[in-house]
């Protein structure tokens, strides 16, 4: 299992730093977040170092994300709470702080004024999707 030694998620998975954990097997932590932006915030993150999410070999993304949603399930029953967000920040301009990757579970409440997507006002022309679709499908 490749680690990286400065790499503060590669030291909780260690040992070094302590966690508490919510789930664990040989390949997969998931722990709570000392800094939640709601009670319950969980990282779930594979074992082994991989700085981003294309990183992530495929049979491990799923791996990944069946505990997420078995997580998120028992949440949903648990804390009394009305959903939840799932989140990956991938690079530093999308939010990524830590460079390991990992999946955010951030349970919710109604008006809990956490995250909010807002839809944008301006509707992309059908020549900009156009345009866009040209350039992820080439």
């Amino acid at each position: 299992m490749a680690s990286n030694e400065n790499c503060i998620f590669c030291k909780i998975i260690r040992g070094d730093i302590p966690s508490k954990k919510v789930f664990e097997n040989d390949k997969i932590l998931a722990f709570l977040d000392i800094f939640p932006m709601s009670p319950g915030h969980t990282i779930v993150a594979p074992k082994s170092h991989v700085n981003y999410f294309e990183d992530v070999e495929k049979t491990e993304v799923c791996e990944i994300f069946n505990i997420v949603q078995d997580l998120a399930n028992d949440y949903l029953k648990k804390l009394n709470i009305d959903g939840y967000n799932i989140l990956v920040n991938s690079h530093s301009a999308a939010g990524q702080e830590i460079q390991h990757f990992h999946v955010h579970i951030i349970p919710r409440k109604m008006a809990d004024g956490i995250i909010r997507h807002k839809i944008p006002k301006n509707q992309a022309t059908s020549e900009e999707l156009e345009q866009i679709l040209k350039e992820i499908s080439s």
